[in-house]
Formats: C-alpha cells, structure tokens, sequence
C-alpha cells in the first residue's frame, strides 16, 4: 500500500515532457514536500506516449517521498474519452486508506480527477492556468474553411469540458484576477470557491519590463492594444 500519512496526489494530464513542468508543476511540489506540509508527493501524469522508465526511476530516486506513476491515454475526443483515464485514478486511489489531498492542473485533468475520488479525500484543488476552449480556437481559427466546422465542434467541446470542470471542483486557483472574473461571467463560477497561485507563479516583473513584452507580444500575435487578454 501507499505510504498515505500525509499525501498531495497531483494529477496531470499535459506530460511530464510539457516544457513547464520542472519549474511550474515539479519544484512547487518538492517545495511543499521539503517544507513537511506533505509527508509524499504522487504525480500521476495521463501521456500520450510512453516515457523512459530510466528517467522516472532517477527522477524518484533524486527525491525522498516523490513518486511518480504514468499512465497512456488517448486523444481527447469527448467525454467517452476519459473513461478509462477515470478507472485507472479511481482505481489507484481506492488504495488508499487514510486522508489525502488532490491538486489537478486544467480541466482535463480536473474531470479526470473529480471523477475518481474516493470518501477519503479531504480537498480537491484545480489549477487554472488558461482558457483551453480559447486557444484551441486561436490556434485553428484560420484553417481551411472545409474544416472549420469541425474546429468550432472542437471549441464548444472544450468550452463544455471547462464549464462542467470548473462549476464541479470545489476550489479553483487561478493566475490572475482577469481569469477569476472571466469565469464568474462566462461559466458562472463562484468567487468564493477562487483563489489566486502563488506557489506556481514566476516573479513578478518591473512595470517598465512589463510593458516592454506587451507590447513585443501583441505585436507578435497581432493584438491590438485595447483588446483585453485573459491570462
């Protein structure tokens, strides 16, 4: 059985091999666990292809109490999708015999997660860190106009999967106070069950510094400045 005294299962659905994870998802958990607020840490990463063991065995071996546990999944294509991902969490926590803590990232690994928790699970926290229905759409928007019923299909599926994710979970953290109020307008999400990242957050930036990459950045994506953004 898992050693559960005090346990952080952290649930992820966008790869270990996700640019971000050693700095946003990796060291804000080791953080927690050098600290003692947790006795271990579980990272269970739903991937699209297999990764090297030898990897994941270093990766448990540089770090007392860390464990990580991988499991393949397919591409998302609607709800019938997470079935399995669902059974194998559900499975895996049902090993549980003592209290334990869930933080998911996204709203993927957010449904996943709400689905599968057992009695013994005393909170569920998901990060929000972006609109995925959004970006979808901003990345396919300029396809050939033969497929654009099938991307905007794909957006309202996203948009679904965010807005029952985010009125089910109970406690959501966000990046900033723009994202809190975008998902109280648009999913109606009450501002009481949202609360700001800290542990995840890079440093925040000189104003003058700030505005020099807002600019580069919405020149990059050709934004016009009085466009808001949601981030």
């Amino acid at each position: 059985l898992l050693n559960n005294q005090c346990s952080l299962i952290f649930v992820l659905y966008d790869s270990i091999e996700n640019p971000v994870f050693v700095g946003q998802v990796l060291q804000p958990l080791l953080k927690k666990l050098c600290s003692g607020v947790v006795d271990e840490v579980v990272i269970i990463s739903f991937e699209q292809k297999a990764i090297d063991s030898k990897r994941i065995a270093h990766l448990q071996a540089e770090h007392a109490g860390l464990r990580v546990i991988l499991f393949l999944r397919s591409r998302f294509y609607g709800w019938f999708s997470l079935r399995n991902p669902i059974k194998q969490l559900r499975a895996l926590l049902t090993i549980y015999q003592n209290s334990y803590s869930v933080l998911s990232r996204g709203p993927l690994a957010g449904m996943i997660a709400q689905q599968s928790l057992t009695p013994l699970c005393i909170q569920h926290t998901n990060q929000v860190r972006g609109l995925l229905a959004e970006e979808y759409w901003y990345m396919h928007q300029q396809t050939n106009l033969w497929l654009k019923p099938f991307h905007v299909f794909r957006r309202w599926q996203y948009q679904q999967l965010e807005k029952h994710a985010y009125i089910t979970i109970e406690q959501l953290e966000t990046v900033s106070p723009a994202l809190q109020d975008y998902l109280a307008q648009q999913f109606h999400v009450r501002q009481d069950c949202m609360n700001l990242a800290t542990d995840d957050i890079p440093p925040q930036l000189a104003p003058e510094q700030q505005a020099l990459y807002r600019k580069q950045i919405r020149s990059q994506l050709k934004i016009e400045p009085e466009t808001i953004v949601y981030v």
